[in-house]
């Protein structure tokens, strides 16, 4: 549904498409960058628009169910197919919005590791206990964005991490997007207590979800609580491993 976890369907056409033809569509509308769409080209993927999308007849269609149930049923409605390959939600392994099976389903798509959450086997009658599952090896998946991070010309040779450093990355929660903390408390205080429960690193980098800006000074309401406390050094995720302006999903760290 955006290209954000576009890695993880090619990860599949890498390992398993072989021999099939691919179009894919950014329901979004999020383009993506020249040397993208030459690199997708050569694991035989074509990138069309939705409205051409909607002329053609496939074979299969392959979805991640993440929208609510009746928005996910008036999306299929869009395409003409004759089966569904549902992939889940990146490395998370969730299926979601399948309150009712459609029939053509013929396939649950995994990456890495196969998560069989209870929630989503209830909803599953008898036979379609039986659909074949895949897993997508993580090699595929760290293939895919080496060499795109190749394509893109992303600069490795800026930094990397290090065994003792400690690596902060904040989660959004909900559909209008906010961090899980207590009513009435603050930022840099909930972000200062989880942080102690850890050993006491000299360099402690922060990466905020993209939805958010930097807040200067929560963060720097950290930085100074962190030298005196522990003498170390805050940095933001964004400073050390630059990503390109036009696809800075490579900078996920769904992937890395």
């Amino acid at each position: 549904m955006s290209r954000g976890i576009i890695f993880y369907p090619l990860a599949y056409v890498l390992e398993f498409g072989k021999r099939r033809e691919f179009d894919i569509v950014i329901a979004s509308g999020h383009k993506l960058p020249e040397q993208t769409l030459e690199y997708l080209s050569s694991l035989g993927l074509t990138v069309i628009d939705l409205e051409n999308a909607k002329k053609n007849t496939y074979d299969s269609i392959f979805l991640q169910p993440y929208q609510g149930f009746h928005e996910h049923l008036k999306f299929l409605n869009h395409f003409k197919f004759k089966s569904i390959s549902y992939y889940s939600d990146a490395r998370r392994n969730g299926m979601y919005s399948l309150m009712g099976m459609d029939e053509r389903v013929n396939e649950f798509i995994y990456f890495g590791f196969e998560l069989i959450e209870q929630t989503f086997v209830e909803n599953l009658d008898a036979s379609q206990l039986k659909i074949p599952r895949t897993v997508v090896n993580f090699e595929s998946i760290r293939r895919i964005w080496i060499e795109l991070g190749q394509v893109m010309e992303l600069d490795r040779s800026s930094d990397s991490l290090k065994t003792d450093d400690l690596l902060i990355v904040m989660r959004h929660w909900g559909r209008t997007p906010m961090y899980p903390i207590r009513e009435g408390e603050k930022l840099e205080d909930y972000i200062w207590n989880e942080m102690e429960k850890w050993p006491k690193s000299k360099r402690v980098i922060i990466k905020p979800h993209s939805f958010f800006e930097h807040d200067k000074s929560i963060y720097e309401t950290l930085k100074f609580r962190l030298k005196e406390s522990w003498g170390s050094s805050l940095y933001f995720w964004d400073d050390l491993f630059p990503v390109p302006d036009n696809f800075p999903e490579l900078g996920s760290l769904l992937g890395s």
